[in-house]
């Protein structure tokens, strides 16, 4: 899981896995494999390994090819039009849809129905990589529920490695077995999701959860103030992008990029942030 307000890079850093956009600088590694370093040529073999889950299913769909058309595009010119109906048919069933209505039009579908033939055809090329860029934030809570769980089901029937992006902690708590939380570019804390929940470090993630509704009265809620509700500027900051915002900053925040480093007493939980880990 990939989480963190709106603007802070989250969709940015998934097309860039996925070599839709090109890279500032670093490395994308994919089973050891700099995708950064290979030619257009070299990399097109490897782009059927990585598929993505747009945000909005009204514009991600071509809307003048069926569904069979759509979801069958990565077996062009591999198989028979009586193999690509089979193939399509069950690809369909495992997103939940029904293969009677590969014939229609993206337009005669609701939006939960066009995220999941979304969902078929991410998943048609046999990917060992998805990007799902806040699949379920365009629609109603019911609906998501349902494509989450249609999500969880094909992640762990065709053993996927998913990279969820999302602003909604709780449908990232519920889908990921690791979440990053990500800040104006930057991956602030990383860790395995029950970890991070039940024990924030970072000043952010903490303020995260503070805002998370919680209907339980005995439940403990965060009361850390940790970050002001405002966004100053900080082109004067070169450091720790949260500095402006923490109220434990330091002097050595101002100008020292953190790296992540293992959170106190957490295996596998890792921070940046000078309050929060062991050197």
């Amino acid at each position: 899981g990939l989480v963190g307000e709106s603007g802070c890079g989250k969709t940015t850093l998934g097309r860039t896995i996925i070599r839709l956009q090109k890279e500032c600088s670093g490395h994308v590694l994919l089973n050891g494999i700099d995708l950064c370093s290979l030619s257009p040529s070299r990399l097109r073999p490897l782009r059927r390994q990585m598929q993505m889950i747009f945000q909005n299913p009204y514009s991600s769909l071509n809307p003048r090819m069926t569904v069979l058309e759509i979801i069958a595009e990565p077996f062009t010119g591999r198989y028979s039009r009586k193999e690509k109906i089979e193939r399509v048919s069950k690809l369909m069933v495992q997103s939940g849809l029904d293969p009677e209505m590969m014939s229609k039009f993206p337009h005669e579908f609701s939006g939960g129905q066009r995220q999941r033939i979304a969902i078929a055809r991410s998943i048609a090329a046999d990917p060992m990589l998805i990007i799902a860029d806040e699949p379920v934030s365009s629609l109603d809570v019911s609906v998501q529920a349902q494509i989450l769980n249609v999500l969880k089901s094909l992640r762990d029937s065709l053993s996927l490695t998913m990279l969820f992006i999302s602003h909604d902690l709780s449908v990232v708590r519920y889908i990921s077995q690791r979440v990053a939380v990500m800040y104006r570019g930057s991956i602030v804390e990383i860790g395995k999701t029950e970890d991070l929940f039940k024990n924030p470090c970072h000043p952010y993630t903490k303020a995260l959860l503070d805002v998370v509704p919680v209907i339980d009265p005995e439940r403990k809620i965060y009361q850390f103030n940790s970050v002001q509700s405002s966004d100053p500027d900080l082109s004067e900051n070169s450091g720790c992008p949260v500095f402006n915002r923490c109220s434990k900053r330091k002097d050595e925040c101002r100008s020292e990029v953190l790296k992540l480093y293992p959170c106190a007493g957490e295996e596998d939980h890792y921070c940046a942030c000078v309050d929060s880990y062991n050197k």
